[in-house]
């Protein structure tokens, strides 16, 4: 897991609500096996920003 923001990069505001998160998967062939990585990115705002 890719850690998330620590301040809204815009306005500098520390107190950031989640969003969602964007999720990205890659396959590798591994002979006879298949392994699944999982990568998973928080998006978030600040929680002033509504």
């Amino acid at each position: 897991m890719i850690a998330a923001p620590e301040s809204c990069p815009c306005c500098g505001s520390t107190r950031l609500s989640k969003l969602g998160e964007d999720v990205t998967e890659t396959l590798e062939l591994i002979p006879r096996q298949w392994k699944v990585i999982q990568m998973v990115r928080e998006s978030s705002r600040a929680a002033s920003a509504r």
